[in-house]
């Protein structure tokens, strides 16, 4: 079967489009179909809803202005784990690597922190043209590995005020220092299954120069576990990679691949 192309529906499209079977494609939307990926009346493409991840089958109508709905395909790509990564916040060239990797890996929310460490600090706070781009990125990385959802590139917080805001059940934090390895402590937990509801994991990496005693202990009081991610150090743009393609793996071995939409 050939490769179906991907189009995001905006919220409001895929509420007016659901109830009539149709969907109005923005100007946008036509000239990229049909201009750049050259479809014509009666191709099939993928449309997903940006707002809760739902995969709809339409093909172009005669006037290549509306998208007809054909049917919906079930996608189950997600991980069965809601994991939320904190990140303290490094350059912003490495963020613009971090953020399509973790995104490909199945992250759910990206939480950008200042640290006693970072260079990025409240004073001197992040433009929203940077959250903008992030989230961007993240957009993109989601249609490359035909995701349902697109992770939210949160605004930064304090390493003090995500300490107190954190409300999941399960709170790790990577560090150098001697620990037990993630990998170990996630097959101690889940020897052979996950919960049956999806349950939240939030895992914080550091920046260059990792977290100060003040922070480390911080931590610790409001209930996050130190885990290590291997004997090496590693640099702020792996360990967030490294941190999430441990908990994919593990998530994923519990379970045979589900049947995918074509690809």
């Amino acid at each position: 079967m050939p490769r179906w192309q991907r189009l995001v529906l905006s919220p409001d499209q895929v509420v007016q489009g659901l109830e009539q079977g149709r969907v109005c494609l923005a100007p946008e939307q036509r000239h990229y179909l049909t201009h750049v990926l050259r479809l014509r009346a009666g191709d099939v493409f993928l449309a997903i809803a940006q707002q809760d991840g739902q995969w709809w089958q339409m093909s172009l109508s005669d006037d290549l202005r509306v998208g007809m709905i054909c049917g919906k395909i079930a996608n189950l790509r997600e991980l069965a784990l809601d994991v939320q990564l904190a990140i303290a916040l490094p350059k912003s060239a490495v963020m613009d690597q971090i953020i399509p990797a973790v995104t490909q890996l199945g992250v759910r929310r990206v939480i950008p922190l200042y640290s006693d460490r970072t260079i990025w600090q409240p004073k001197q706070p992040l433009n929203s043209h940077k959250l903008q781009r992030w989230q961007r990125l993240a957009a993109e990385a989601s249609e490359l590995s035909l995701r349902c959802l697109v992770p939210q590139i949160c605004p930064p917080l304090t390493f003090q005020q995500f300490m107190r805001h954190c409300t999941s059940p399960y709170r790790l934090i990577a560090v150098t220092q001697p620990a037990i390895h993630l990998l170990t402590l996630w097959q101690r937990q889940f020897p052979l299954a996950l919960p049956a509801e999806t349950q939240q994991i939030t895992i914080a990496t550091g920046c260059e120069g990792g977290w100060t005693e003040a922070e480390m202990a911080l931590a610790e009081q409001n209930g996050f576990m130190a885990v290590s991610l291997g004997d090496r150090i590693l640099s702020a743009s792996t360990a967030p990679v490294v941190a999430l393609a441990i908990i994919n793996a593990v998530t994923e071995s519990y379970a045979p691949s589900a049947v995918h939409p074509p690809a």
